[in-house]
């Protein structure tokens, strides 16, 4: 594969630099919910009890 991209004139340094850009990102990501997946179910378990600040009537709308 790396010398048929080779002989197609593709920069194969740049594109495994994106390539690898991409994964890092998704990666930390994936590891960014994980490690707040507990805060974000409580945060949803919170507002499906009580709603939106921003709902409230006498709160009003921003």
């Amino acid at each position: 594969m790396l010398e048929e991209a080779k002989a197609l004139d593709l920069n194969v340094s740049a594109i495994s630099n994106q390539a690898l850009e991409v994964a890092v990102k998704e990666s930390k990501r994936e590891r960014w919910i994980a490690e707040n997946r507990a805060g974000i179910e409580a945060l949803n378990s919170f507002v499906a009890e009580a709603g939106l600040f921003s709902d409230d009537e006498n709160f009003g709308v921003i």
